[in-house]
């Protein structure tokens, strides 16, 4: 069935099927004044990118910006790939509940994310800050998944504790991936984006791995658990170094 010219819900409709367009003046869903105004913000982005310079692909990779973000994320997924990883055996240590109900659990701290993401994320927007609202979720992920194995306390204590951690696991990256654009040119900043990629997710390979080596040696809980906890702080001390323009 052939779909006459129209909009559905921001996207716009035609014979061929339902496709999102590619430019705000082909969007005939917005009012004209959204459009304008849409255009004019991007042109401004433009050229307060262009204003910073222009650098090669491979001098981006050299840029001090790109090593410091490329181990933010680094650090940050060792410690978010890990979390994942072993939240549904650490919450059946805690509670000893059964494996399923003990992995159905572990949806309680991505419900709270759920809702953090989306504060910090128009936090940070309302006041065009990056930085801080990138640094302090993830020392708090670390203070918070800290305490979740110190206190020792009963199971829904040590349960508050992960949905905190949960809380600000991933509110830190709608922040984090906006400090690319403010450091680098246009082409330099597309080139950092597969190379911070490419080094952070090596972390979703170390953190659950060295996990695993630390409690097949018998190590404790805790144990593990400092050194998830202190990869967070060191991402979060790395995005303080990071230097962005005004």
């Amino acid at each position: 069935m052939a779909f006459q010219y129209g909009s559905i819900a921001g996207f716009e409709t035609h014979d061929e099927g339902i496709c999102l367009t590619d430019y705000p003046h082909e969007a005939r869903w917005l009012a004209p004044q959204e459009r304008e105004w849409i255009i004019a913000e991007l042109e401004s982005e433009k050229h307060a990118k262009r204003a910073m310079g222009e650098s090669s692909i491979w001098q981006a990779l050299k840029k001090r910006n790109v090593i410091l973000l490329a181990l933010v994320l680094f650090f940050a997924n060792i410690g978010t790939y890990a979390f994942i990883f072993w939240l549904p055996t650490t919450i059946q240590k805690a509670s000893g509940r059964s494996a399923i109900l003990s992995t159905a659990l572990s949806a309680l701290p991505f419900v709270v994310a759920l809702v953090t993401v989306v504060i910090v994320g128009r936090s940070s927007d309302l006041r065009s800050e990056r930085k801080w609202h990138t640094s302090i979720p993830l020392a708090l992920a670390g203070l918070f998944f800290m305490f979740s194995a110190l206190s020792k306390p009963s199971f829904p204590t040590v349960m508050l504790w992960l949905c905190a951690t949960g809380a600000v696991l991933f509110a830190w990256t709608s922040s984090f991936w906006v400090l690319p654009s403010l450091t680098l040119g246009e082409s330099a900043a597309a080139a950092s984006f597969g190379l911070i990629n490419s080094i952070g997710n090596l972390g979703g390979f170390v953190g659950p791995s060295v996990v695993g080596y630390l409690l097949s040696r018998n190590h404790s809980h805790t144990v593990t658990t400092e050194f998830l906890a202190a990869s967070f702080v060191v991402s979060a001390l790395l995005v303080l170094a990071v230097r962005t323009t005004k």
